[in-house]
């Protein structure tokens, strides 16, 4: 009655959070502090969303999927997985990033923790270090990269001043005419 209000949660961690809007795009602060998914807005998506609507509606509907597998997941990794993970190679991708995109100062630990999280869901094909940590390799990165690459190039070009964009374009259109004269 009396409207949203606010209420404080607290949880042990580790915690996640995922939250959907219908905004094509979060304040840009927001978005320095989350990855973005964006759900793909295709005319084939848009059809095989209707025809999941049609065989739910026509009793045709897949059942739940088994969700055994990933429970047994988690309690192994609860009990005997390894959760530490060093990654060798940390310093190396940091040299590589674009000092001047600030936003990478929050994206760039989000990188590493998926690093880090494909190397745990891997671990009985990863090394161990000295200390009994999962070692990650190019393949842990890799796997993020294919996932995340868009998203972060999305959100450092996010950070362009709309100016600056603007006048990036002016100029790109002006360029392509005088070429095509």
């Amino acid at each position: 009655d009396e409207g949203l209000q606010p209420r404080a949660i607290e949880r042990e961690g580790p915690t996640g959070l995922i939250t959907t809007t219908t905004w094509s795009n979060l304040h840009a602060e927001n978005e320095t502090r989350m990855l973005s998914v964006l759900v793909r807005d295709t005319p084939s998506q848009t059809r095989d969303v209707l025809n999941a609507l049609a065989s739910k509606f026509n009793g045709q509907a897949t059942s739940a999927p088994d969700l055994t597998p990933w429970l047994a997941l988690q309690t192994w990794l609860e009990a005997a997985g390894e959760r530490r993970v060093t990654i060798p190679y940390a310093h190396e991708l940091a040299s590589l990033c674009n000092p001047r995109a600030v936003r990478l100062r929050r994206d760039f630990s989000q990188v590493l923790t998926l690093v880090q999280t494909h190397a745990i869901l891997h671990q009985m094909s990863r090394e161990r270090d000295g200390e009994g940590r999962i070692v990650a390799t190019l393949a842990d990165y890799a796997a993020v990269h294919h996932l995340i690459a868009d998203i972060i190039d999305e959100g450092v070009e996010a950070t362009v001043n709309p100016t600056v964009r603007e006048t990036v374009d002016v100029v790109r259109e002006l360029w392509n005419r005088s070429v095509a004269a």
